[in-house]
């Protein structure tokens, strides 16, 4: 996660960003093509918490019981009605 972050860092510079990044299980895989699917994700949420005056990312996974975990990324970007 640390990679990835240095990644969007321009794109986070100046914001006041709260990351919430839970303890990730190992993955494994293409280590390139993780990364990118991270770098995705998280410039997603970068880019749609912009308006937010506090914003909030969020990076974790389910607990993995069901032959599988889930990683997520969340963010609390705009409001929808």
């Amino acid at each position: 996660m640390k990679e990835v972050q240095s990644e969007v860092w321009r794109e986070i510079e100046g914001r006041n960003l709260s990351w919430k990044i839970a303890s990730l299980p190992d993955l494994y895989g293409d280590r390139s093509m993780l990364k990118l699917a991270f770098v995705k994700l998280i410039s997603n949420a970068v880019k749609f918490t912009r308006t937010r005056a506090q914003p909030e990312i969020e990076i974790g996974c389910t607990d993995g019981r069901n032959n599988g975990v889930v990683v997520f990324v969340r963010d609390k970007g705009l409001d929808l009605i």
